[in-house]
């Protein structure tokens, strides 16, 4: 997993057409109580992970899967094997991919974002 210290971290990823992929981030803040940086507790929270790539010049999300989020500030989604097998994913082989977190009062956040290629 990626390590990021960004507001919004950002991390390059290349996925293996055939295999298991996990993505994940981890959300720190600082408490502004003298004690460092803490997690922020993403349990109750729903993740999803979102892979778009251009076409004609717009950026379309190309696949979506949902992921689980844990009080250790970790925000995590499994890919299966078969996630790019189809005749679509040989066109959209590289873009960007984003992870979002939504809290339980509706809050939406980016969490973690970068660039992805398929091979």
């Amino acid at each position: 997993m990626t390590v990021i210290a960004m507001n919004v971290g950002r991390g390059d990823f290349l996925f293996h057409r055939g295999s298991y992929e996990r993505v994940g981030v981890q959300w720190k803040e600082d408490k502004r109580d003298g004690n460092g940086f803490a997690p922020v507790d993403l349990s109750k929270w729903k993740i999803e992970l979102e892979l778009s790539c251009a076409s004609f010049g717009n950026m379309e999300v190309v696949y979506r899967a949902q992921g689980a989020g844990y009080s250790c500030g970790a925000a995590v989604v499994v890919i299966p094997a078969d996630a790019f097998t189809g005749d679509s994913f040989k066109i959209y082989s590289n873009g960007e991919w984003r992870i979002f977190g939504t809290s339980p009062h509706g809050q939406k956040e980016l969490l973690g974002w970068g660039h992805y290629q398929i091979v």
